[in-house]
């Protein structure tokens, strides 16, 4: 079998659902810079509110400057 990557695009993923991309209108720096956040790109069906963000890390030095705890998160 031969797969030939395609480029992919919202028109040709909406068979399988919703896709989702950095939106540079969300973004947000986090984490001292280091991080930008795209911010609710899409929604979850949940029994709670639940969004889809993506996450976009710089190389930083492990200094242990910083420590975050999201108990309510993964």
């Amino acid at each position: 079998m031969i797969l030939k990557p395609e480029t992919l695009t919202a028109a040709a993923f909406a068979p399988f659902g919703q896709l989702i991309e950095a939106d540079p209108a969300t973004a947000v720096e986090i984490n001292s810079g280091f991080t930008t956040r795209f911010h609710a790109l899409a929604t979850a069906e949940t029994d709670a509110k639940t969004i889809l963000s993506i996450f976009r890390g710089r190389r930083r030095p492990m200094t242990g400057g910083m420590l975050e705890r999201h108990p309510l998160g993964s």
